[in-house]
């Protein structure tokens, strides 16, 4: 042989075989993101059955210059029972 190789003609080389990972690192990860889709899941259907209820649904502001600024108040709730908010707005 021409090529310089130390090799038997008759040399068939090794098959690769593929690394495999140990049973617990697949199913760890998998675990995981079970959880999180069941915690995910179990948190989307939650049902409230409290309430939300302002001392007072009115306040005057008296003469407002319209010039600029802003103009804030507060109104306190009185909660009661399991709420779940998903947005809250005055008009």
């Amino acid at each position: 042989m021409g090529t310089g190789s130390k090799r038997p003609a008759n040399y068939v080389p090794k098959r690769r075989t593929s690394f495999r990972l140990p049973l617990w690192l697949w199913l760890v990860p998998l675990a995981v993101v079970a959880g999180i889709g069941l915690i995910y899941a179990a948190s989307a259907n939650t049902q409230a059955s409290g309430t939300i209820t302002p001392e007072r649904t009115s306040y005057d502001f008296g003469d407002i210059k319209y010039s600029g600024g802003l103009v804030t108040t507060k109104f306190a709730l009185q909660v009661k029972g399991a709420v779940v908010v998903k947005s809250l707005s005055t008009t």
